[in-house]
């Protein structure tokens, strides 16, 4: 038996009734050989090159109707696929067709795959499980820059993300402040690139509170960067994302490692529906100081979960540590006086202990940052006195 999909450049549905109408159409349409037809038979047979007519159960063979050639007649190119191959195939030719800028419509699924990794259904315009987006190699940094942007922005674009160029990222700006994706690129070569995708949270009311009290503390030497600063590479473990390139360092700290463009592909795929189904709702809830505070102090599994453990060689042999994780922290914020700025604007009932862990914290420091760390706590205190937040 033969499972069939349908390709053709344009013109591109906007649902799948319209599909649908499209591709009764074609055979009249005059259209006849397209040269993408023949890169794409071309990308085919590079994975999966065997047909043998005389042997139609060989299980090496994939296709039903001989080697895919790209000639066709038609404004349309049928992919035929044996039906016992369809879990395996279908993705592949899916992904290879959308990729090359053609539309793949398959009838028996109901599903149009269209170039971008938008899938029209029955029900409407959701994102796909396809990137559909050209990534030409080989693997760099800029590769990898490019094709996330271009997975990721259609995704956020609703939500009032725009590419900024300054920031090296994506960014809005909302009534109480800002949020940003921002690129962090640690090692580049064709075979390995070592990257993270930091997110930034920036609430006006803790920048207006931080800039003086940093000014004051360090003479200038720090400036307020974020109220509260993640990752992707953090949530995608936060989350249990499967199969995530995600390694860690020896200081704990996590970053996405690819090898491959084929690794950034799924990598691609994987980010955008973590995005859509966990980093939007946060994102949403992290417009306020409530919501921030939320995510740093309260306790339980939903928000302080184990995101990996840490290895070590020693003399007595190795040994390792979990490492917890939450989707949020203020170490690079300005030090634990973030927190307890945070905790205080939003009235957490936890204050005090967090009050009590920051000096704590202060305390490890030794020489010049000893000073620095409890300079800063010691202004936030007076500035919280004097604002009624403690007495």
């Amino acid at each position: 038996m033969s499972y069939v999909l349908h390709c053709w450049s344009f013109p591109s549905p906007r649902s799948f009734e319209h599909a649908v109408e499209v591709f009764k159409a074609l055979p009249r349409s005059g259209r006849t050989q397209n040269r993408a037809f023949l890169e794409l038979a071309h990308q085919l047979i590079a994975r999966y090159p065997r047909f043998d007519a005389a042997n139609r159960n060989d299980p090496s063979s994939v296709w039903s109707n001989g080697i895919p050639d790209g000639i066709t007649e038609s404004a349309a190119y049928d992919v035929h696929i044996r039906s016992d191959k369809v879990e395996e195939v279908q993705p592949f030719v899916v992904e290879t067709a959308t990729t090359g800028g053609l539309v793949a419509f398959d009838e028996q699924r109901r599903e149009v795959y269209l170039p971008g990794g938008v899938t029209l259904t029955t029900d409407g315009r959701r994102v796909g499980r396809h990137l559909g987006l050209a990534t030409p190699g080989p693997l760099s940094a800029t590769l990898v820059e490019r094709t996330l942007t271009d997975a990721l922005l259609p995704v956020l674009a609703a939500d009032g993300f725009e590419i900024d160029r300054s920031f090296g990222g994506l960014s809005r700006a909302h009534a109480s402040g800002t949020q940003a994706l921002r690129y962090q690129i640690f090692e580049s070569s064709p075979q390995l690139v070592a990257f993270d995708v930091e997110i930034v949270i920036v609430l006006n009311a803790v920048k207006k509170t931080m800039e003086p009290l940093l000014k004051i503390a360090t003479q200038g030497r720090e400036k307020h960067v974020a109220t509260a600063s993640g990752s992707l590479a953090k949530a995608s473990r936060f989350y249990r994302m499967e199969d995530a390139p995600v390694a860690m360092q020896d200081d704990a700290s996590l970053r996405f490692e690819l090898t491959s463009v084929e690794a950034l592909r799924s990598l691609g795929i994987a980010l955008r529906w973590l995005v859509i189904d966990h980093l939007v709702p946060k994102l949403e809830d992290w417009v306020d100081v409530e919501g921030v505070a939320m995510t740093l102090f309260n306790t339980g599994h939903d928000w302080m979960r184990s995101v990996g453990s840490l290895v070590r060689n020693t003399e007595r042999g190795v040994t390792s540590a979990l490492i917890g994780g939450r989707l949020l922290d203020t170490r690079r914020c300005g030090g634990a006086v973030t927190g307890v700025l945070l905790a205080a604007f939003a009235r957490a009932p936890m204050l005090q202990d967090v009050i009590d862990a920051a000096y704590r914290d202060a305390a490890d420091h030794t020489g010049p940052a000893l000073a620095t760390e409890k300079a800063k706590l010691d202004l936030c205190m007076e500035s919280l006195r004097s604002g009624g937040f403690v007495t």
